[in-house]
């Protein structure tokens, strides 16, 4: 399979794969995540007292949400359908 230049594809990215072969890509890894964990002991959870709670959060405007977004700098990438 060749790599044919895609402008919606990242440098690199096999645009001739198929759907089958990314399928097989997330079952393999997963199995691989699966086989390396298989072990390893449970996860442990404790609960935490009801004062720990995030309870400080505010409301806020539609006015602050759009100043705190438009603050951010302008960023992309390649890969990007996109850009901003």
């Amino acid at each position: 399979m060749s790599v044919k230049a895609n402008r919606f594809a990242p440098l690199g990215l096999d645009v001739e794969k198929s759907a089958a072969d990314f399928h097989k890509f997330f079952i393999d890894t997963t199995a691989g995540v699966r086989a390396l964990t298989d072990a390893a002991r449970n996860p442990a959870f404790r609960h935490l007292p009801e004062d720990d709670a995030l309870n400080l959060l505010q409301p806020v405007d539609q006015q602050e949400v759009i100043s705190l977004i438009t603050s951010l700098p302008s960023k992309q990438c390649r890969s990007d359908l996109l850009p901003t």
